[in-house]
């Protein structure tokens, strides 16, 4: 649905142009096929059937894909109902997506193995849990607990664990309802991409937060969407980019060529990995270089490092 704008001839069965950063490739595929793990949406309940969320977020695209289209021929943001539309949509891919989970259950996993190190760090601890464990069926009465080896085990970290989608869902759209809030609070401006421009890429991490002065992010250094001198984009079209500030007025301004290559610039400087565009003619400025580089090219500048 968002995809499909990015395509050939914005449709959803036309396809992207994707260049992989990581994986220093390029191909062409439909929207499809891109920014989607398996499974992601499965519920497993006893009362609801494991598509009922997919079901549910089908009958949502019913509703952003218009308010997409009414924001495009408009130009207006502030509180009409169809921005605000779009603004949910930001929210929806900035925190519901397969790096943000995964990120997301990497910190699960380290809180988890740090409560199981507590609560069995003596052997007294240990066996209390382990009958425990038995007691409810969790653990076979015949085993015998090892405290010596159980800690050998802890602390090899010889071991993966996982979480089901559903286990995410909850955290993942309490992290939405945050965001909207956030990004309502911003002022938004629409950057248009003026005639003579090839038009703007977006990526597998479109909503895009960075340093309104245009400095780059430190190694360690957290942003978020409240922290001052910040300023978030968010391509909806090849045309069309929201910007939005803590302070800049809203309205519609056009980019020239210089300007629409330097936010390509700054987009694909955040990605995780995949920039996605109708073609391969966009242009990517590069600090240093008078003349943008265009389309694959940018993988000679930042194939394989991703910031």
């Amino acid at each position: 649905m968002y995809l499909a704008r990015f395509t050939e001839t914005g449709h959803k069965h036309s396809k992207l142009h994707v260049i992989d950063l990581r994986q220093r490739k390029t191909y062409a595929t439909r929207p499809i096929n891109v920014c989607v793990q398996r499974d992601f949406n499965k519920v497993v309940s006893p009362d609801l059937a494991e598509d009922a969320l997919e079901a549910a977020l089908s009958k949502v695209e019913s509703v952003i894909r218009p308010a997409l289209d009414e924001v495009s021929r408009t130009r207006r943001t502030g509180r009409t109902r169809a921005w605000v539309t779009v603004v949910n949509l930001m929210a929806l891919v900035g925190t519901r997506n397969p790096s943000t989970r995964a990120r997301a259950e990497q910190f699960y996993t380290e809180a988890m193995l740090k409560k199981y190190e507590s609560e069995t760090d003596t052997p007294e601890k240990f066996a209390a849990l382990m009958a425990e464990a038995k007691a409810a069926g969790n653990v076979r009465k015949d085993i015998e607990a090892d405290f010596e080896k159980h800690r050998v085990f802890l602390a090899s970290r010889r071991f993966t664990m996982s979480f089901t989608p559903g286990f995410h869902v909850p955290g993942e759209f309490q992290g939405v309802d945050r965001m909207i809030r956030r990004l309502m609070e911003r002022r938004w401006m629409l950057l248009e991409a003026e005639e003579d421009t090839c038009g703007f890429v977006t990526t597998d991490r479109p909503l895009t937060l960075f340093k309104s002065d245009g400095s780059q992010i430190k190694p360690g250094e957290n942003l978020g969407l409240a922290t001052p001198g910040t300023s978030v984009l968010f391509p909806l079209s090849p045309k069309l980019v929201a910007l939005g500030t803590h302070n800049m007025n809203e309205g519609v301004t056009g980019l020239s060529r210089a300007l629409v290559a330097k936010t390509n610039l700054t987009l694909i400087r955040y990605c995780e990995s995949l920039v996605l565009s109708p073609h391969e003619r966009f242009e990517v400025a590069v600090p240093g270089r008078e003349e943008p580089v265009i389309g694959s090219d940018v993988l000679d500048i930042i194939g394989g490092r991703v910031e």
